[in-house]
């Protein structure tokens, strides 16, 4: 499966759920902005990759998977310089400690947003939202 680098535009990586082997590869020519399966990227030193499979919503944080449609809580809060990104199931919880992104009160770009610097922010605001879960579960039409 394919997934897009979530700092970088120019990379995706061969994602390999059974094992949670990620390996990163430059972006293919033509590829659509919407022509992966998720998002990854490292907050904490963790690998994190929020992915669709099979109609569901999943979240590896390395050798953890979560099935995010099952009984799993995913939290982000602003803790001063770092963001706190937390999941927990039935297994256990896990909770990410990591900086922040750019401050983005003085950016230009049109429709920029905090999410679009922090997987887990993003993650999180698209779990709370049942219409960005529908369309990230459902993937391209």
């Amino acid at each position: 499966m394919l997934v897009q680098c979530h700092d970088r535009f120019d990379l995706v990586a061969e994602f390999t759920p059974e094992s949670g082997l990620l390996k990163p590869r430059r972006r293919p020519p033509g590829l659509s902005p919407t022509g992966t399966d998720g998002w990854y990227a490292t907050l904490d030193g963790v690998n994190v990759v929020f992915y669709r499979s099979d109609g569901r919503l999943w979240l590896s944080l390395d050798d953890r998977v979560f099935d995010l449609d099952g009984e799993t809580s995913v939290a982000w809060h602003d803790d001063g310089p770092e963001a706190v990104f937390a999941v927990a199931d039935e297994g256990g919880q896990v909770l990410l400690r990591y900086p922040k992104g750019p401050d983005l009160s003085d950016d230009p770009t049109a429709h920029v947003s905090d999410e679009d610097w922090d997987l887990g922010l993003f993650i999180a605001n698209v779990m709370f939202d049942e219409e960005r879960t529908d369309l990230v579960r459902r993937g391209p039409q």
